[in-house]
């Protein structure tokens, strides 16, 4: 799974005496569980730390990865924009995270005659590609926090999708994302 523009910059309170703040690593963000967020331009927002990497170069792979891509996307009031969002990330089925993409999208008007068009200008700008590798690849239950463990033995699965999330990433692209939307009737 590719998540795009979580991580511009992070901030962590550090508490070691004195209170500062730290930038979080770029890598660090594989650690974490993701949680589907309808009010987030990516409509991902991170959950809690799942993962304790004590030796982050024998499990985590960060490679520069520079490239800017644009991407448009067209829709009509017979073909939405979470169709359009879903097939352009490859994900078949339901739409899940992406049916809020159509909030704004193509309706379908009471009078047959006018139409409805979405044109969605994407620019995304990526800077890393983060990867898990070796045992956190194909063993991450070995890595898992005890934080963690004890919110699975004890909270709700819904209390799990609400603070932790509903998934892990095994691969990041991080950089930004910049849309523009542009809904027009006819």
């Amino acid at each position: 799974m590719v998540l795009l523009g979580l991580l511009p910059t992070i901030f962590l309170l550090a508490v070691s005496g004195a209170r500062s703040i730290q930038n979080e690593e770029v890598w660090e963000a594989i650690l974490y569980g993701y949680i589907i967020d309808y009010s987030s331009p990516a409509y991902l927002a991170r959950g809690d730390v799942i993962f304790d990497v004590p030796n982050k170069d024998a499990v985590v792979a960060i490679s520069a990865n520079p490239q800017m891509n644009e991407e448009v996307v067209y829709s009509t009031s017979e073909h939405t924009a979470a169709e359009n969002f879903a097939a352009s990330a490859g994900v078949e089925g339901s739409y899940g995270a992406f049916s809020m993409a159509a909030s704004m999208s193509v309706s379908q008007s009471s009078d047959s005659s006018i139409k409805t068009v979405r044109l969605d200008s994407i620019i995304k700008a990526l800077q890393y590609e983060v990867s898990a590798i070796s045992e956190l690849r194909t063993f991450p239950e070995n890595f898992l926090t005890e934080n963690f463990k004890n919110s699975v033995r004890s909270l709700p699965v819904e209390k799990i999708e609400e603070l932790i999330g509903s998934f892990y990433a095994r691969r990041l692209d991080l950089g930004g994302e910049v849309k523009k939307s542009y809904i027009m009737q006819a």
